[in-house]
């Protein structure tokens, strides 16, 4: 199967392969909703149901692929709340009777040449290990995303549910980064100042932080509030808690975050820059 990326010519890879006829992607309308969302559902009802709120509010860097009039997947991607230059793919899914034809490919493909085009540098994908009767229902897409050149940089457990890890791959969309220095100057300082909900998890929390000074910041109280922070989660019956910090910032975290029982579970590679990763510290409550 053949698809013009955004109207434009794609040459045949293989001799054999059938001429485009009307096959494309291009970015999603408003139009494009009620099938975009019956092939989610197909897939899965509660992402139909997330999807149907958001799409209520915007279709933005969402895109679909079209075969003779027929829209046959979907995908997207929405920024990084702390780089611009860094996506997360969002919902991609192809309808059931395309699937296996090379959609998902060009597909994803096709955006993420928009998203380089756009200046965009790295794109992060998530995904999960839930097994239904015995099956691993996200190991193709897993596979998929191995084979487009995603890299998993992190894996945490029991992150969806008490069974069901995250999994987090990286693909680098402008080339390879510069290398990250083996020693990562310390530039600050950060306290953690509250919680809010893990995405897409059961019973999980994410601390947030702040940058503070220790020289003027004198009542600033890094252990008593992060204590604070650990007990408030226990009294709310809370599975977990994660602290992703900036690598140039984590020295003092480090060491509190360990005295408290977190571990260093993997980081983000090079998401703040190309020399600046985002650790994962875990602790299961």
């Amino acid at each position: 199967m053949a698809f013009n990326i955004f109207g434009g010519k794609k040459e045949q890879s293989q001799e054999n392969e059938p001429q485009n006829n009307g096959r494309m992607v291009r970015p999603m309308e408003t139009g494009d909703i009620e099938a975009v969302l019956a092939i989610i559902e197909s897939h899965d009802d509660e992402d139909a149901q997330e999807a149907s709120e958001e799409f209520a509010e915007s279709v933005e860097g969402m895109y679909v692929a079209v075969d003779n009039g027929r829209i046959v997947g979907v995908t997207g991607s929405f920024t990084d709340g702390e780089a611009d230059d860094i996506h997360w793919l969002s919902w991609t899914y192809v309808a059931e009777d395309q699937r296996r034809q090379g959609i998902g490919r060009y597909l994803v493909g096709g955006m993420f040449d928009q998203l380089q085009n756009m200046g965009a540098r790295k794109v992060f994908i998530t995904t999960g290990d839930y097994v239904e009767d015995g099956v691993d229902i996200y190991a193709g897409a897993r596979a998929f995303y191995e084979n487009l050149g995603a890299s998993l940089e992190l894996k945490m457990s029991h992150y969806f549910s008490q069974d069901e890890a995250r999994y987090i791959f990286g693909l680098n969309i402008t080339g390879q980064p510069e290398a990250v220095p083996v020693s990562i100057e310390q530039n600050g300082h950060l306290i953690f100042d509250g919680l809010h909900a893990a995405p897409e998890s059961e019973d999980g929390l994410f601390l947030t932080w702040t940058e503070y000074d220790p020289e003027t910041d004198t009542d600033a109280n890094p252990k008593e509030k992060l204590e604070a922070l650990l007990q408030e989660a226990r009294d709310n019956k809370m599975r977990f808690l994660v602290a992703a910090i900036p690598a140039d910032l984590s020295e003092g975290a480090a060491k509190g975050l360990e005295a408290m029982g977190f571990s260093l579970i993997g980081e983000l590679q090079n998401l703040y820059d190309a020399n600046i990763s985002q650790q994962h510290w875990f602790l299961k409550l």
